[in-house]
């Protein structure tokens, strides 16, 4: 059975190019596959780190547009969709030095912010790949798979940007529940994404955006396209899931996050520190002396 693959990866944070050409490497060395990558310079040593496992490997210059969305958007409109089966979808990310800021995607997960990249890019293993391709094989209803730490299921927050994700949605008369990857790193079959190539979407349609020059919350677009391109296959019909993460590890984590998040509720409940008063029920009880 054939396994034609498209790998497009956009390499903002140039610095993470070794963690990604180790994986991609090591992940797809048994596998038929074309690696598109995307950078905003060409840099000569960067591109070798590349080259010297894949000497096939395309770049392509994209302005500093519409964060990684633009890139994936660039690269599908360079190739007919035909011609692959599946479609991993990758980018660098800023890499959080705090271990102490948590990010619930959904009520029953905790991430802290440092491991979040790890967890986009999980399924990024020779292992999870075969168990990924055998489910994609076996099960005709699967879609798009990543950990199952970052899909979000009728995802309701950020109700502007929602908002305009429906909007969208019930433009191109596709169901309006909304369940994606947040963080868009993931793998799917590639007609899935006829939806987006229907858009014929240019560079034009991401100015509103340039990466890294404000906050991304500022600018709707680009998060609108990452929560429509993570749902192509549930608007196609087809499911979003974790296939390669044991499920009796999924349940005891969930179970486990699920507690951790009721008790630093209950505690932040009960105990407070304003300024050098900790409180008790809202009650000054003591004041803490700072050096």
């Amino acid at each position: 059975m054939r396994r034609k693959i498209l790998v497009c990866l956009h390499l903002y944070y140039i610095n993470q190019a070794d963690m990604f050409a180790r994986k991609i490497k090591s992940a797809l060395s048994e596998y038929d596959y074309d690696l598109f990558v995307t950078v905003n310079n060409h840099d000569t040593e960067t591109e070798q780190k590349f080259i010297s496992f894949k000497p096939d490997a395309k770049f392509i210059i994209v302005k500093n547009v519409g964060a990684d969305i633009f890139p994936f958007v660039t690269v599908l409109n360079l190739i007919n969709l035909e011609d692959y089966d599946y479609i991993i979808k990758l980018h660098t990310k800023k890499v959080y030095n705090k271990s102490d800021m948590p990010y619930i995607p959904n009520v029953f997960t905790y991430i802290e912010r440092r491991l979040w990249s790890d967890h986009l890019t999980s399924f990024l293993t020779s292992e999870n790949m075969e168990k990924i391709l055998i489910s994609f094989e076996q099960n005709k209803g699967l879609g798009m798979v990543a950990d199952y730490r970052v899909i979000l299921r009728n995802f309701k927050r950020h109700r502007k940007i929602t908002t305009a994700t429906r909007n969208l949605l019930k433009a191109q008369k596709l169901p309006c529940k909304i369940t994606y990857p947040a963080g868009t790193m993931f793998i799917a079959r590639a007609s899935v994404f006829d939806l987006l190539k229907r858009l014929n979407l240019t560079e034009s349609d991401f100015h509103e955006y340039s990466s890294g020059s404000k906050p991304m919350g500022i600018f709707i677009f680009p998060r609108v396209m990452e929560q429509f391109i993570g749902n192509c296959a549930n608007a196609s019909g087809l499911a979003l899931k974790d296939v390669f993460t044991p499920k009796r590890k999924i349940f005891i984590e969930k179970v486990g996050c699920f507690f951790k998040v009721i008790l630093r509720k209950t505690l932040r409940f009960f105990f407070r520190i304003e300024g050098d008063t900790v409180k008790i029920l809202k009650i000054p009880m003591f004041k803490v002396h700072k050096n």
